[in-house]
């Protein structure tokens, strides 16, 4: 049965935490029942019959958690191929086309949202895939428009505007850098409205490795001095965003 599949993995990946995406959206009885299962049964079961490309050199059946990094190492590799096949999205030249300029416009929060989820359907699938700045694909405009929503009263605008900026940065990476290096000090400082945290957390994270490198936020001039001086910034939430932002990309970058 699937909640059998499920105890299986479990059991394989080291427990029930590696599974809480699918657990949580089990009904209690059905936890339960994965619980007795697990009881019951701790370990994984032995493989006895196995693909021929999952046996390793000596020709002998891996264990049940050497199955599952193969064949996650696998469907890795099958994503980068097909990111690498697909083509890339000229996102100026469609947002052009779409909507969104018409729902900027507008003085209703929503409509700007509605607007800004609409830059990033043109953005196409995940992991976004955009083309490099160049004299057909002009991302200044689009960017400065971003800046200005920055701005913005309402919160959900505000959030909108860092996914379309995280986009741009995770698609068209380091050519970015120019545009987007600049909003640093604008991000920190939103940092410290408790809405905002998550969402420019995310935003940053984005901009490290794809825009940022890790001696571009170490320069002097890289804004973070200043977003950790108290006596400059003088809320201590931004200070500490800027921090775990810190300790994020040391992290990432080992």
């Amino acid at each position: 049965t699937a909640l059998e599949i499920v105890a299986e993995l479990c059991r394989a990946l080291g427990g029930k935490g590696a599974m809480d995406d699918v657990t949580e959206q089990m009904k209690s009885a059905q936890v339960k029942e994965l619980d007795t299962l697990l009881e019951k049964q701790s370990s994984p079961t032995e493989i006895k019959t196995v693909l021929r490309s999952l046996r390793n050199a000596d020709g002998e059946i891996p264990s049940a958690s050497d199955a599952m990094a193969a064949l996650q190492a696998g469907a890795a590799e099958l994503e980068a191929e097909r990111y690498a096949n697909r083509a890339a999205v000229n996102l100026p030249v469609e947002v052009q086309r779409s909507e969104y300029a018409q729902h900027l416009k507008l003085s209703k929060w929503s409509e700007k949202v509605t607007g800004l989820k609409i830059i990033l359907e043109c953005g196409g699938e995940k992991p976004y895939k955009l083309e490099p700045p160049s004299s057909s694909a002009n991302y200044a405009p689009l960017i400065s428009e971003m800046k200005g929503l920055l701005s913005h009263t309402h919160f959900a605008v505000v959030t909108k505007a860092l996914e379309v900026l995280a986009m741009m940065a995770e698609g068209a990476g380091e050519r970015l850098y120019p545009n987007l290096r600049p909003f640093l000090p604008k991000l920190f400082s939103l940092s410290k409205d408790k809405k905002l945290t998550k969402p420019v957390s995310s935003c940053l994270d984005a901009f490290f490795g794809k825009v940022l490198a890790f001696d571009h936020i170490l320069d002097s001039d890289s804004a973070i001095p200043d977003a950790l001086d108290e006596n400059r910034e003088k809320n201590a939430l931004a200070r500490s965003s800027v921090l775990e932002f810190l300790e994020r990309s040391v992290s990432a970058r080992e």
